[in-house]
This record gives C-alpha cells, structure tokens and sequence, in this order.
C-alpha cells in the first residue's frame, strides 16, 4: 500500500520510483580499490605545489579511483593553476611522479634525470619585455630567458608563453632560445700597424669618435 503512495509535496513521484525499499531508487556502483604506485612519490606542478585539478571538490594525483575511470583522458590533463603540468608527467597513476630509491632517496625517472646542457645562442642578445623589463614566467621561482634548459623540457609550448607582467610579450620574440631577441653584431678584429705609433688630435689627446 505504502510504497504506491506520491510524494507530499510534487504530487506524483511514487515511493515505488523514488525508495530503495520500495525497488526504486538508483544503483550506487563502488569505485575499484585502487592501489598507490610502489617506490612512486607524485610529483610538484611549475610552482612547486602538489598538482592538482578543479573539478568537484579538487582532485589530487592520489585522488587514483578518479583517474582509472578515465585514464587517458584524465592523465592529459594539466594543472589548473599552473596551466601547463600535465598529470601524466606529475602523477604516479599517470606514469608520472618520482622513484624512491632502496635508500629512501628520490629521484626523477630516467627520462627527467639529467637535463640537456644547452650553449647560449652566439651572437644573439634576450629581448625585453614592454615594461623594458627581462621577459619573465611566473613559474617555480621565475623563469627567464636564460632558463634554456627549462624552455628545452617543452620547447614548442613554453616559447609560446607571454610575459606573467606585461601580459603581452612572448618568449618566441623575446627569447634566443626560442629564435627571438636581437643580433649582436661583433667589430671585426684589426691588427696594428706595424712600425707605427697613433698620434693625438689638436687637444693632444688620443684620437676619438
């Protein structure tokens, strides 16, 4: 009798529909216990805080049940205060994260281990940004034109980043590194003349322009 009565207040919904005890009601499916990745600490985003993603109430790298129910999709994706980490390079679940070593030390995989030395661009002089400041990424502890290892981790994305203060300025423009800044032109080397000594000018002080 009961589970065929409506809902007080709307009027139609009957306990049938809307109570478990009734049949109703909808089916609540448990989440696999997933398992933390062994020897695997989660990793930092580019300012050096646990990364992390805003949807529902946040999600974490060890947030691993949210991950497996979409796992490629969700370990594409990056950061949202950074913008740029991408899960699959900060999150154990993802591949991501750094190895404990046998003596508790930590390292970063293999591919991450040692960065490539990159030489400064010759003849070539970094750029300013609009406030004729040195262009500047807000990341980690700041990121300049000089960080050419930094931009070199992920040349194609980073070089296209504008400045954090003017807003405006990209590194494609300002940057040697990223085929931006200015030429520095070199005076060629001219070798004395033998058997000969430069005079003065008219104040009897060496020759100047």
């Amino acid at each position: 009798l009961r589970c065929g009565m409506v809902d007080s207040l709307d009027g139609i919904t009957e306990a049938n529909d809307a109570c478990c005890v009734c049949g109703g009601g909808s089916t609540v499916e448990t989440e696999p216990v997933v398992e933390p990745v062994p020897g695997c600490v989660d990793g930092l985003n580019e300012n050096e805080e646990p990364w992390f993603f805003n949807a529902g109430s946040g999600k974490y790298c060890n947030n691993t049940n949210w991950f497996h129910q979409k796992l490629e999709l969700r370990c594409g994706m990056v950061d949202s205060f950074d913008g740029i980490t991408e899960a699959s390079d900060a999150c154990c679940v993802c591949g991501g994260g750094s190895t404990v070593q046998s003596d508790h030390s930590i390292s970063r995989p293999s591919g991450d281990a040692t960065e490539p030395v990159i030489e400064p661009v010759p003849g070539c002089a970094d750029g300013l940004n609009k406030n004729e400041e040195p262009w500047f990424f807000n990341a980690g502890s700041g990121k300049y034109c000089n960080n050419t290892n930094w931009f070199h981790q992920k040349l194609e994305l980073r070089c296209g980043m504008v400045d954090s203060l003017d807003g405006i300025t990209e590194a494609n423009d300002a940057c040697c590194v990223c085929g931006g800044g200015s030429t520095v032109e070199t005076e060629p080397v001219v070798e004395p003349v033998p058997g000969c000594v430069d005079g003065l000018n008219e104040n009897e002080e060496p020759w100047f322009f």
